[in-house]
This record gives structure tokens, sequence and C-alpha cells, in this order.
């Protein structure tokens, strides 16, 4: 009898498909890993004290991945004279973007002036992917798996391409279908991931690039937020706004007994633009009336917002600050009045619905999220596919009508008297005396001596004639006036920033309290406390 084994076939090994798909998903992983290494590189940081100065410098990311690829930048500044970024001025808060190439001038630079004169300059490095070694290196070695991938499908099949040009096109179409598959899986899991990282672990800024759609980022995000018939108004979620969106700690409501409340009413050098909230003249008030005068029973509430006109102004206290229930309110503003006379004549005395309103001050606007995956948001961002939420503290758009808007001169201002602003104001004043609330006056003034931003002879004369209003009324009214304009304040350059003639520096902010607070105190206007 014969015996016969039967030997086990070996196990076979992968096929070349297998293997090619093998080192494409390598490939693409090692690309992946290059994206995400500049896309999820940390944010950029600097923060620095000089003196009474305070400085705070960021970036979104501290690396890109080509040149020209722009990153979020944002600052925040405090008792300084004035703020250059990128050689632009500016003023003491904001957000904006920064284009990086390798030229090391265009790198995010933030250059101060301080209130002694002296000149810092701070710089944000950002990397740039392309041009690092061990980036060239992860390319070089995913462009090797690629041609590795490419060898192993084609190499056994060059011999047989004519005889089997059919099975291997069935066979190329099933690793195709396999890899769209695989890269769906992938695409899914990521978007997945990144929105629970996002979501647990990401800062408020990346989950406003990434997440947030366009009514998250409505309702959360931004200096200023939309507001009916205000138009809009401090967003309370941004630094230094509280709860009821006006700048300074929170306010209670309603008013505790034996609080005496003042507010300051106007724009943004009532707001302190190129302050903190803290030097602002409405807080430096309430600090000089409570330790030099003893009334710690006032509080003052700064109600200015950067834009606001007097027509703003007359609709913000009608629809909200009556509710703060003020013993006293201060008004201070008479810049922004200037550009709604620089409108041609038939849209400022012709029936028009923008008669009195500053043209460049709309509806306010967000750009818009085309798409709300989180992966593609982070992949279209730094290709520039789409605006960065984040880097956009706000738009304005004007309101459509048919007077053209985009040529502002100050012929036009010259030709359009000041009808409006002497409307707002007296209505403003009527209404204040209607509640039974106190009010006092205040010139507007500004740094004649400017070198920067200054003035033109058009709206010095227009700042002029909005003064000679504001004491008018007064007199008028009897209300109590503090012409600061008719003072030797604006003389004086340290109280001045050096951007522009219109908002002042620490020291002036201060000074302009010390005024204030030394008038209301001797024209008796603030009772002792109880």
């Amino acid at each position: 009898m014969t015996l016969t084994t039967s030997a086990t076939p070996p196990v076979s090994a992968l096929s070349p498909g297998a293997k090619a798909l093998g080192l494409f998903l390598a490939a693409l992983a090692l690309l992946l890993l290059l994206a995400l290494r500049t896309v999820f590189s940390p944010p950029a940081q600097l923060e620095a004290s000089e003196g009474e100065a305070h400085i705070r410098f960021t970036a979104s990311r501290s690396s890109v991945l080509l040149p020209g690829e722009c990153v979020a930048v944002q600052w925040e500044v405090g008792g300084i004279r004035a703020v250059h970024l990128n050689d632009q001025p500016t003023v003491g808060r904001g957000e904006g973007e920064a284009c990086i190439t390798p030229a090391s001038e265009t790198q995010p630079r933030l250059r101060v002036r301080l209130v002694d004169g002296s000149v810092r300059e701070y710089r944000l490095e950002i990397g740039i992917g392309v041009r690092r070694a061990e980036n060239w290196f992860l390319g070089g070695l995913a462009l090797l798996l690629v041609g590795a991938a490419g060898y192993v499908l084609a190499a056994p099949r060059v011999g047989k391409w004519l005889s089997g040009l059919r099975p291997l096109a069935r066979r190329a179409v099933r690793v195709l279908e396999g890899a769209v598959l695989l890269v769906v899986v992938l695409a899914v899991a990521l978007e997945m991931g990144l929105r629970l990282y996002f979501t647990h672990f990401g800062t408020e800024r990346e989950r406003v690039m990434y997440l947030y759609s366009q009514e998250d980022i409505r309702h959360r995000v931004g200096m200023m937020m939309p507001m009916p018939y205000v138009n809009y108004v401090a967003w309370p979620e941004y630094a230094g706004h509280n709860r009821l969106g006006y700048r300074g700690p929170e306010v209670e409501i309603p008013k505790p007994d034996g609080v005496f409340r003042i507010v300051a009413l106007g724009g943004s050098t009532t707001y302190g633009i190129s302050t903190s909230w803290e030097d602002a003249y409405p807080a430096q008030l309430q600090s000089r009336l409570r330790e030099e005068y003893g009334y710690t029973h006032v509080e003052v509430v700064n109600a200015g917002l950067s834009g606001y006109s007097s027509w703003d102004t007359l609709a913000n206290f009608a629809f909200r600050v009556l509710e703060l229930e003020p013993d006293l309110v201060i008004f201070y503003e008479g810049i922004n009045d200037v550009q709604p006379r620089a409108v041609p004549g038939e849209c400022y005395r012709g029936l028009n619905p923008m008669r009195g309103l500053n043209p460049t001050r709309g509806l306010f606007e967000r750009p818009q999220i085309p798409i709300s995956s989180a992966l593609y948001r982070l992949l279209a961002i730094p290709l520039g596919w789409m605006a960065d939420p984040s880097a956009l503290d706000s738009q304005y758009s004007s309101f459509p009508v048919e007077c053209p808007m985009d040529s502002l001169t100050d012929e036009r201002i010259q030709q359009n008297p000041p009808v409006y602003f002497e409307r707002n104001l007296r209505n403003l004043i009527l209404l204040v005396q209607g509640n039974h609330i106190q009010m006092a006056l205040s010139t507007w003034t500004y740094n004649r001596n400017a070198e920067n931003g200054a003035l033109s002879p058009a709206r010095q004369a227009a700042v002029t004639e909005h003064n000679e209003i504001i004491r008018q009324l007064a007199d008028e009214y009897h209300l109590p006036l503090y012409d600061l304009d008719a003072t030797d304040f604006w003389q004086t350059r340290e109280y001045w920033v050096d951007v522009d003639a219109i908002h002042m520096a620490v020291p002036g902010t201060h000074e302009q309290a010390r005024r204030y607070a030394a008038f209301l105190v001797e024209q008796e206007l603030i009772p002792p406390p109880a």
C-alpha cells in the first residue's frame, strides 16, 4: 500500500496592489502630518510690561505652510501714546491679518511709543513650513513612498500589459474603490476627531475658525454686536465689556440704594479705544471722585462706543441707557457727526433714509461661511478659499440707497449744515430732562498740533460748529458745560496718541477725568454720600 501525503499550501504573501495601497497610504499620512504640523502649530504670543504700559501681542499660529499665507493677529496695549502694526498706525486694541513671506520685515511687528516718548518694537516669529529642513525630509520621504507604490504596482505587470490589460483594469478599479472608501472613512474620522478636539480642548478662536456656524458667530464673537434701532452695541463677551454691553465692570439693575450713577455718552473718545478700560476717562472719573473727593457712592458707566454719532447716542440712551437709572449723564462727542455731512446734498437733505446717518456705518455683518465642515475649514482658511471668521472683528455695509457713498469730500461738509447734530442733541437733552435726570455737556477737543492724521480745515471748521451748538444748547437749557476745547488741554503733546489727532493717550484721559471730577464737584452736581 502506497501512502501519499499532501503538503499544506504556503500562506500567500500580500498582493502587489495591497502593498502599493499601503505605501500610498503611508505617503498620504506623511503629507497629512506635514500639513497638521503647520495648521496645528501653537499660537505665537508675546506679553510685556514697560512701566505703566502693558503689551499683549498674539498670532493664531506660529507657522504657515507656504509664503504668502496669512495668520490672524490680535493686540491689546495700554499706557502708551501710539501703536503701529507693521508700520501702519492703529489703535490700542484690535484684530487683523498678517501675511508671512521670507523677508523678516513682513513678520508681524508691533511698534509702541511709550508715554515718555521712547519706542519699543515687538515681533512675533512665524515660521514658513516649506523652508524647514524637517518638512523637506517628510515631503521627500512621502514622494519616495509614492514612487515605491507605483513601482510595486506596475513592475510585475509590465510584461503582461498587452495581454492582461482587462484584469489589470479590474484590479485597479478595485484598488481605487478601496482607496476612495478608505479616504472617506479617514475624512469622517478626522471630521469627528477635529470637532471633538476643538469642542473640548480648543481655544475660543479655534472654535470660531473651525466649528461655529454663521449664527453661532453672530451671537458669540466680536467687539460689537447688532442691536435693533441702535445699530450696534458693545459685545458682552468681548474682553473688558460687561454682560449688559458696556465697557467696564458689571452694572447692577435695578440700581442699588445709595448709589449715584453717572453715565458717560459718546463715541470712541469716550469708550477709550486707545486705552484699556481702566484708563478710559469714565473709569478714571469714578476713581478720582471716590479717592480724591470721598464720593464713594459714585459709579460711572462707560456707555460710549466707537463710531457712535449723536444719532446712535440718542437711540442708545432711549432704548438702553434709561434702564440703568442714571442720576447724571455726560455728553462728550463732536467728530463722528462730521462724516454724515460729507455726502452729496441730495443724500443729506433729500427724501433719503440715510439723512443724518454716518455712511461708513451700516448693518453689522460677518464673512459668510460656505461649508460648515471643520476639516474643510481647516484646509480652506490657510489656502485662502474662505475668510477667517476669527480675524475680522466687524464689518459694516451701507444701506442700499441710490446715493454714491464712495466719495466723501470736504467740500460737501461745508455745504451741509449740522442740522442733524443739533436736532439729535436737542432731542437727547429733552429726553434726559423729561426723565428727571441731570445732564452735563462738554465741548469736544482734538490735537491741533498732530503730525499724523491731522484734521483737514473743513473738518476742523465742522468741529467748531458742533462745539458752538453744544454751547448754545447748554445756555438754552441751563445745563452745566465744561468747555474743554476752550482750554489749553489740546496743547499738551503727551495727552495725545501719535496716530491721529482725535484719540487721547493715557495721560490725556487721566487729565480729562481729573478736570471733569473737579468741575462736577465745583458745580455741586453730586450729592455727598449718605
